[in-house]
This record gives structure tokens, C-alpha cells and sequence, in this order.
């Protein structure tokens, strides 16, 4: 069963990020109440939820949960922000109990005030500080991110016939200009050497262009290295069409398909049919395109992006609290690390930050905010595109 029939059939494909991007503000302005995207990872769907939900709403106006959560936490999440709009993203972890499932079933109704539910005697419920209410009216609206229908499917069937289904499918071109306009890549030489291999791409990501410029910065054949990764992540066969379709020297025959289909049989790819069957198979994930146009397409100069800049002023941070905790350690006659929780440990407001105030260690920076530096910005520009 092809993937497009295992589709409810109100899902709508979307092809371009410009699209995406509208469809997420509409969200961000109230005008949905859920709305799911499924899209293959690595292609930026997170990041531009990210900062479409920021430049409208910007920070403590909306809530983002991802990753693993017990029923319970999940439970307090879906409480303390039962009055501000939700993004679940990685639900992998949480569709592990079936009590998270019903819970987001609870939140992704879709009618005016939704009820949500707690049939249990834990103590949290009885003698907490105050007490949890074993219910609450929650006025979310929902936006979950995923990266394949069928994990949905299997664990949330009532969002078939719920809000709006959004299949994100960009093209390798498509990936490639979103990359080129977005102002957040900065290796041109990387840029045009997978725009000259474009055909040979089938799984399009960010990632991809990410993972050729470190190579390339640690010093490695990284053009060895980023070629053969890409015909790894490939069928065989789609890789032999891509190369058959970018080989000129068919062009000039006169019949140029029926040549290239009998190279494909003779290369040990299979039939005729075989040979069209991956070729519809590798437009539909690269795009059918005229491969010098690929090439013409101009990395844009890098762009100030305060969102960007704010991640790396906070791993500069971290890392000059890992260099000093290891001056620290060192220094110690016993070996041993560090004993204090807070130079280790999550910061005591509950947030993931750790602790790099002055206090926790000595020569590590102290910071001015206590938020995640992402969350700090309130207006990023969400038409310069999202990182991988």
C-alpha cells in the first residue's frame, strides 16, 4: 500500500517552505484550533514552527513540549499552560504509554473549551502542595510536528477526521533554494558542489549541507565522504536512474529514454517498468528538474539572525562551563569531578538551563537571562528560512 493511500483523504501535500510558513502563521494567528505536519526529518519543520510561533506570539505565549514525559508531568504540562497555544514535537517518546495518547486525545479535541481528565488516586492528587485538580478545561489550540503518518495513525486514529493534515514534501530543489534564500548557510563551495550532485539526492535535509561543511572544516575528503553518503541513504536503483537521467550523452540520441532504459536492464536495474517505476519515484522526492538551473541557483550572503546568534552566545557560554569545571577537576589532588548538584544539574527553576552563574563556577560566565536564549527573541524573521 503506497504511502498517499494510507493518507486520510482531507490531507493536504505541501511542496513549498513559503506555503508551510503561511499555513503555520495562520495557526500562530488563532485561525486553526489543530493542525498536524509530517514531513521526513532534517528538513527544517521544527525550526520554522520555532520561529513562525515567536514572530507572532513571541515568548511565555505559547508552550512547546517535546521528547519522553511520564503521564503525569505530561499531565502538569497540558495544566500549566491550558490557557496558551501547544507545539508537540518528537512525539515518539510520549505515544510509549497509552495514557499519554489519551491525554492527547483530551487537548486535540477540537471543540470551544476541552475537558481534560485524571481518573487516579496518586498522592500529587490528594496531599500536593496545592493539590492537582483531577480535571481541567484547557483552551489550547494544537500544533503537533511528526515525522512519519503511520506513528499517528496507529496511536492517534480521532486526528484523521480532526483539523488540518499537513504532508511536507520538499523537493532536493526545493531544499537546496530555502538553503540559498534563508541567509544561515555560509560555505558556497559546499553549496554548489551538492547543487552539481543534486540529481543524486533522493533524501533531501539540511542536514546534509550541515554535515559536508564540518567535514570539510575538520580537514576530511569531505567531497569523497558527502557522495558516498548520499548513495548510502539511496536505493541502488534510484541512484543508477538519477545517474542515467544526468548523463547528457543520451540526450543527443534519438530516443533517448528507450536508451536509457535499456542501460538500466543492462546495469542488472530490472524491466522497463522497473525503470519508470523509480524514475516517478525519484521526481516525486527531488523533483523533476533541469539539472544547470539547479546549478545557477546563488547561495545567499550570510544574514545577522538574532535567533542563530542567541544559540551560539549560549554554547559559547557552555563550553567556557566545561572548560573550567575541567581546570577544576584537574586541579583536584583526588581526580575526582566536581561535587556540587548546581554546576552539573538543572537550574533550580525548573528549567534545562544549567547553572553557569558565577556562583556555580568560578571563570564560567554569569548570565542575564534565565530563558533559553532561542526563547529570548521575540521577532526573528521568519521569511529567512530555519536551520536544520
Amino acid at each position: 500500500m503506497t504511502e498517499k493511500k494510507l493518507l486520510p483523504d482531507h490531507a493536504l501535500i505541501v511542496y513549498e517552505y513559503q506555503e508551510l510558513r503561511q499555513l503555520v502563521l495562520a495557526f500562530a494567528n488563532g485561525h486553526h484550533e489543530l493542525m498536524t505536519i509530517v514531513g521526513d526529518g532534517g528538513v527544517g519543520k521544527s525550526e520554522l514552527v520555532k520561529r513562525s510561533m515567536l514572530s507572532i506570539l513571541g515568548r511565555g505565549k505559547w508552550a512547546l513540549i517535546k521528547g519522553k514525559h511520564s503521564p503525569l508531568d505530561l499531565y502538569q504540562k497540558l495544566l500549566q499552560h491550558a490557557l496558551v497555544p501547544l507545539v508537540f514535537d518528537d512525539l515518539d517518546g510520549l505515544f510509549l504509554k497509552p495514557d499519554n495518547v489519551a491525554l492527547l486525545k483530551c487537548v486535540c479535541d477540537t471543540t470551544a473549551v476541552k475537558v481534560v481528565e485524571w481518573g487516579s488516586t496518586h498522592a500529587v492528587f490528594r496531599k500536593g502542595d496545592p493539590p492537582l485538580p483531577t480535571c481541567f478545561e484547557s483552551i489550547s489550540r494544537v500544533l503537533i510536528l511528526a515525522n512519519e503518518w503511520q506513528t499517528l495513525r496507529r496511536n492517534v486514529v480521532a486526528l484523521q477526521d480532526r483539523g488540518v493534515l499537513v504532508v511536507f514534501k520538499p523537493s532536493s530543489l526545493e531544499v537546496h533554494r530555502e538553503i540559498a534564500r534563508a541567509g544561515w548557510f555560509d560555505d558556497a563551495e559546499v553549496f554548489e558542489f551538492l547543487g552539481r550532485n543534486l540529481h543524486l539526492v533522493t533524501q533531501p535535509s539540511f542536514r546534509l549541507y550541515i554535515t559536508a561543511r564540518s567535514h570539510k572544516r575538520a580537514g576530511l575528503d569531505w567531497k569523497n565522504l558527502i557522495l558516498r553518503t548520499i548513495e548510502s541513504e539511496a536505493d541502488a536503483k534510484l541512484v543508477l536512474v538519477a545517474r542515467l537521467l544526468a548523463d547528457s550523452r543520451f540526450d543527443s540520441l534519438k530516443a533517448p529514454e528507450a536508451a536509457r532504459e535499456r542501460a538500466f536492464k543492462d546495469s542488472g536495474g530490472g524491466s522497463r517498468a522497473s525503470y519508470h517505476r523509480h524514475k516517478s519515484e525519484l521526481y516525486e522526492r527531488r523533483g523533476n528538474y533541469d539539472l544547470a538551473a539547479a546549478q545557477a541557483i546563488v547561495l545567499s550572503p550570510p544574514r545577522p539572525d538574532p535567533y542563530t546568534a542567541a544559540l551560539a552566545e549560549r554554547r559559547r557560554q557552555l563550553e567556557e562551563l566545561r572548560d573550567a569545571l575541567h581546570s577544576e577537576s584537574t586541579e583536584d589532588d583526588s581526580g575526582a569531578p566536581p561535587s556540587d548538584d548546581s554546576k552539573s544539574g538543572a537550574s533550580s527553576d525548573g528549567t534545562c538551563r544549567l547553572d553557569t552563574s558565577a556562583s556555580a563556577t568560578s571563570g564560567s560566565p554569569t548570565l542575564s537571562s534565565a530563558e533559553h536564549p532561542a526563547e529570548s527573541v521575540s521577532n526573528p524573521n521568519t521569511n529567512e528560512g530555519a536551520t536544520a
